[in-house]
């Protein structure tokens, strides 16, 4: 399984990282040289063509499993051999536990190294399921460049515990998106908590703009009712009026019939602003 390949890997490739840092590179990783004690964990085996990390330049002939070597192996001298070199060699392993083969594998061994220098990787997930981010892993172990891939195991470690932790992985950049799920996911309690709080919040906010709205929309009616009341009806009781009926003679009855008259003439389009009207003018008759 997946996740189980990467707990496996991640160990192989912390073995290795102790390995470099003393100054050993291996150069001969393949499944046959990883033993699995009682407990279930990995070990490193057969260091028969180990070789110093002064000494892996000299390299005058091809040494090493043609399913599992690196590219710079199958061409003695062309690139000096590094930490990158078992890095791809832990890459094939990856490979195999996902697909059931080794990335490169013909008829023989000439066959399966003139595969490894022309023959482009196949997808491990073209083979089952497989996670992205663990097959963006072994893809970039297996980059024919030395210079592509993992600079060293201790990188690839890091990547697989990313994996496994479930967080990024520096070979497969996520976006903001599949952050935000990805973090849901390790963080599930604090994300429910954050979930609602961030409800409680847009709840509020609706509320007071639900809120402000409404005393908008107030006040915008009251402007109507008072406007609709000084300027229609109580302008015809102004003393300064220069024509039409005579101040003097109109009454609080004649004001209100006239305001009614207006009213139903449809001058008022909001209902809201005509019920007020209404009752203000049945309040005065009252």
């Amino acid at each position: 399984p997946p996740r189980e390949a990467a707990r496996l890997l991640r160990t192989l490739a912390e073995a290795m990282d102790y390995a470099h840092r003393l100054g050993v590179l291996h150069l001969d990783l393949k499944p046959g040289n990883v033993l699995i004690d009682d407990d279930g964990t990995p070990r490193i085996a057969d260091f028969g063509l180990a070789r110093g990390l002064g000494q892996a330049g000299d390299e005058s002939e091809v040494s090493g499993t043609p399913c599992y070597m690196a590219p710079e192996q199958a061409r003695p001298g062309s690139t000096p051999l590094s930490p990158a070199t078992d890095v791809w060699a832990l890459g094939t392993v990856l490979y195999e536990t996902l697909t059931g083969y080794p990335p490169f594998q013909g008829e023989d061994a000439g066959h399966t190294l003139q595969l490894l220098l022309e023959a482009t990787v196949r997808r491990p997930s073209r083979s089952g399921t497989v996670p992205a981010d663990l097959e963006a892993i072994c893809l970039h172990c297996l980059q024919k460049d030395a210079g592509l891939r993992y600079a060293g195991a201790r990188a690839l470690a890091d990547d697989l515990g990313r994996f496994l932790d479930g967080r990024e992985v520096s070979v497969r950049p996520l976006g903001l998106f599949q952050r935000g799920v990805r973090w849901a996911r390790r963080e599930s309690k604090v994300a429910i908590m954050t979930g609602l709080a961030v409800a409680a919040l847009a709840i509020g906010l609706a509320a007071s703009l639900w809120q402000w709205r409404r005393a908008v929309a107030s006040a915008a009616e009251a402007r109507e009712v008072n406007r609709f009341l000084n300027q229609d009806v109580l302008a015809a009781a102004d003393p300064y009026v220069e024509s039409g009926q005579d101040p003097s003679q109109i009454t609080v009855p004649d004001l209100l019939s006239d305001a009614e008259a207006k009213l139903d003439q449809g001058r008022i389009e909001q209902p809201s602003v005509r019920a007020q009207i209404g009752l203000s003018i049945g309040r005065a008759y009252f």
